[in-house]
């Protein structure tokens, strides 16, 4: 189907592949109050995932995602709640610890954990509009 002569998710498409380009560029650059290259990881996969996810939104809104988005979209929304208190909890836990210390190996892995499943989800998404 199209609208307006653009084929529908077209535009979505669009977005999501200019906020990856500028998410992997945002990789290269550590952000100057990163506790850990995990931390910088984990907050630039949120705040990616955060524009996905109200471009999302918005184009189901407007009716160029398919209905059967919400599932997909109601999914990722989960999976970025799950992710983003992993990060705060694993913040809140490096700084708590002394200087130099390392997370604690659970707190690690459920932070990387849950920004896989994030990654999984966007991608999903980003699916949505192929």
């Amino acid at each position: 189907m199209t609208r307006n002569g653009t084929p529908q998710g077209k535009h979505y498409l669009v977005l999501v592949a200019l906020a990856t380009v500028l998410a992997l560029s945002a990789c290269s650059q550590v952000r100057p109050n990163a506790v850990s290259t995990l931390d910088n990881q984990a907050y630039t996969t949120l705040t990616v995932a955060n524009a996905a996810i109200d471009q999302a939104k918005a184009e189901l809104t407007a009716g160029t995602l398919p209905a059967k988005a919400t599932t997909t979209l109601n999914d990722a929304i989960a999976a970025y709640n799950v992710a983003r208190a992993a990060w705060l909890t694993y913040r809140h836990t490096i700084e708590a610890l002394s200087p130099g210390s390392v997370a604690p190996a659970d707190v690690t892995a459920q932070l990387q954990s849950s920004i896989n499943a994030l990654a999984a989800a966007i991608t999903g998404l980003q699916a949505l509009g192929k």
